[in-house]
């Protein structure tokens, strides 16, 4: 088992020379810039608000390998929501400005945190880290999540949407491909794992895979459906549960832009 993580994290070293090769040189600086913005939280665009709501997109690896988190920010942007794509290791840092923001009021509008693959690992420490601060999550959307840690009892609804996979199956401390579960004690969130077939999301659904579900059109009418539901109309935010007053539906507000 030990041989076998190596050879997955770990594979062959690269030789010297292709150490000092100017491809290997451009491949580590893309990696440490991905790492540097990663830290960083996200950058700001603006766009008016229409409806209440804050949306988190988390991408995976890398920073490089969901990108479709960035489009659905902004398609969920063209619906007056105020979203937001970040890199997954920015989660401690998005959720301390959370808690900072929501500590100001007693009403919390809707949290939305989306994530795909490791950004939806990403996503499920987010929620957990708000958990302490009793900030509630309204809904936890996740995209093929790889290893998650347990849901915790303060996401009101988690989607998982996945794939399963071979690997998954044989190895799923590793792989994804796997529902998620909630924490032993959570009887709180409602929880939904679904897997990605044509008879709900029709055709186009069978070309989906963990490394384009992010990215895929299905995918994304899909989830953007799911979080409008839950993000009603600025003029209709009054008769949230939670009193939370928005802002005037003329606001052209500040929203979380994709970091580089």
């Amino acid at each position: 088992m030990q041989e076998l993580w190596r050879r997955v994290y770990f594979p062959r070293m690269p030789s010297a020379r292709s150490i000092s090769s100017s491809g290997f040189l451009r491949l580590a600086l893309v990696v440490g810039l991905a790492a540097i913005s990663g830290c960083a939280a996200p950058r700001v665009a603006k766009f008016e608000r229409k409806r209440t709501g804050r949306v988190y997109c988390v991408r995976g690896f890398l920073d490089v390998f969901s990108l479709g988190m960035n489009s659905l920010a902004e398609e969920l942007r063209k619906e007056g929501v105020d979203a937001r794509a970040m890199s997954g290791p920015a989660w401690r840092a998005a959720a301390r400005q959370i808690e900072s923001d929501f500590a100001v009021s007693a009403d919390q509008e809707p949290l939305v945190i989306v994530g795909h693959s490791y950004g939806a690992d990403h996503a499920v420490d987010m929620a957990r880290y708000l958990q302490r601060s009793g900030i509630r999550v309204r809904l936890l959307v996740l995209l093929d999540a790889t290893t998650p840690p347990t849901v915790p009892a303060n996401v009101e609804q988690c989607l998982h949407l996945y794939r399963p996979t071979l690997a998954g199956d044989l190895l799923p401390f590793i792989f994804a491909g796997n529902p998620v579960v909630l924490d032993r004690d959570n009887q709180n969130t409602q929880l939904v794992n679904d897997i990605v077939s044509t008879e709900e999301l029709g055709p186009k659904a069978s070309a989906v895979n963990h490394f384009n579900i992010d990215k895929s059109e299905v995918v994304h009418a899909f989830v953007v459906k799911e979080i409008i539901e839950v993000c009603p109309p600025l003029d209709s935010a009054l008769e949230l549960t939670n009193g939370y007053s928005p802002d005037p539906p003329t606001t052209v507000l500040e929203a979380g832009h994709a970091t580089p």
